[in-house]
């Protein structure tokens, strides 16, 4: 977990379910300052209510997450949206 909690939590599984559907989930900034907007995009983009706006599949999601590793890692990966932005965003721009 990248910032040391699940985005949503409650007493129940059914407090949980209603929190998923209800409502959005907290700014990684808020609760990791020290995470990279990079990071904070990408679980957004994990975490969006509208299917559309999310990965398309989980080799979506790990093809990004590596492209971010290699981006942190000094690699050459340097188009931050590009790099972690789901396909579906460049149709809509």
């Amino acid at each position: 977990m990248i910032a040391g909690r699940r985005p949503f939590a409650g007493p129940t599984s059914s407090d949980v379910i209603a929190m998923i559907l209800e409502r959005e989930p907290p700014r990684l900034a808020t609760l990791a300052p020290e995470a990279t907007g990079e990071c904070e995009l990408v679980l957004e983009t994990a975490l969006a209510k509208n299917p559309d706006e999310r990965y398309q599949s989980a080799r979506d999601f790990v093809n990004v997450l590596k492209r971010v590793q290699r981006h942190l890692d000094g690699g050459t990966d340097t188009a931050r949206t590009s790099a972690v932005a789901p396909a579906s965003w460049a149709r809509r721009v």
